[in-house]
């Protein structure tokens, strides 16, 4: 536990500092430390859903030209 006065390490069940006669609050070791921010890699999940809703919609696109293409000829050549 440290002192949020002097910055002192104390034992954990102190209720004052022992260097500066302060009373302690609680503060845990890790809170201290500077958070390093973590680059998260992206999961195959939510790389699939990225990419699946473009690719649906041009194969959409592709299918319906492809169909309205098969339909018109079939209809001129009967």
């Amino acid at each position: 536990m440290f002192c949020t006065k002097c910055g002192h390490k104390n034992k954990i069940n102190a209720n004052f500092c022992s260097k500066c006669g302060s009373k302690l609050n609680i503060i845990i070791e890790h809170d201290l430390t500077p958070k390093k921010e973590v680059k998260k890699s992206m999961s195959l999940e939510k790389i699939f859903q990225v990419i699946s809703v473009p690719l649906g919609i041009v194969l959409f696109a592709v299918a319906r030209i492809s169909l309205r293409t098969l339909f018109k000829y079939w209809f001129n050549n009967s």
